[in-house]
């Protein structure tokens, strides 16, 4: 399966091999849908992926960047048992608003100038965790779900961190995510010790590493 998203300043494509990825590559060598002439990101890319993209590089003059990107992939199986959440009173979960996408925006690895965007459709389609403040409706933490259906941007801002803030919304996700009969998949770049120590302690297993892939035209 392939999956394209133009973004305005660059496009996404995601790609997702079913059996093998010998038709796709065929397919990416001669389409149209994809303006290999501007930038292109393939996030989540398998090494086969990855191995994929490099056969391509050559004949249509692409340079294939992926080593700084690898992400470590983690898996809560649908028949995991749910979480028992003690939130502190002074606290509650709701989705995203939109007076707090650029909080939440700002926060992001990936922080651009447009992409807010990609956050208000992930609030628009209830794909947002959002632990706030009771007193003054604040933010204090959150997760999102991303085009894969994989919980990322786990973030909890500076002074509310040590409250475990951030374990309480991984697992109000993925109770959520359970109770529709659906595996949890996580992402953490592989570095972020401190996020796949808590996806462990939560019960997630590593089942691989993928990259988020960067492509550029060079001709």
């Amino acid at each position: 399966m392939v999956v394209f998203t133009d973004k305005n300043e660059s496009m996404e494509v995601i790609i997702l091999p079913v059996n093998n990825s010998i038709m796709i590559e065929k397919a990416l060598l001669n389409t149209n849908l994809v303006d290999w002439n501007r930038n292109v990101t393939v996030p989540f890319a398998s090494p086969d992926v990855v191995d994929l993209l490099l056969r391509l590089s050559k004949p249509m003059k692409l340079k294939v960047i992926y080593e700084n990107g690898k992400a470590v992939k983690h898996l809560l199986e649908r028949n995991s048992t749910s979480f028992n959440i003690s939130f502190p009173d002074d606290t509650y979960m709701a989705s995203l608003t939109p007076e707090y996408i650029e909080t939440v925006d700002k926060a992001w690895s990936y922080y651009s100038e447009k992409s807010n965007g990609f956050f208000k459709t992930l609030m628009d389609n209830d794909m947002t965790y959002v632990l706030y403040s009771s007193n003054d409706h604040k933010p204090l933490a959150w997760v999102t779900i991303n085009e894969a259906g994989a919980l990322t941007h786990l973030f909890c801002l500076e002074p509310f961190r040590g409250r475990g803030y951030a374990e309480m919304v991984t697992k109000f996700a993925c109770n959520d995510l359970l109770k529709k009969g659906r595996n949890v998949l996580a992402y953490t770049m592989e570095g972020n010790l401190a996020s796949q120590k808590l996806l462990d302690k939560v019960g997630f297993k590593v089942i691989g590493r993928d990259y988020w892939v960067f492509i550029k035209n060079y001709s």
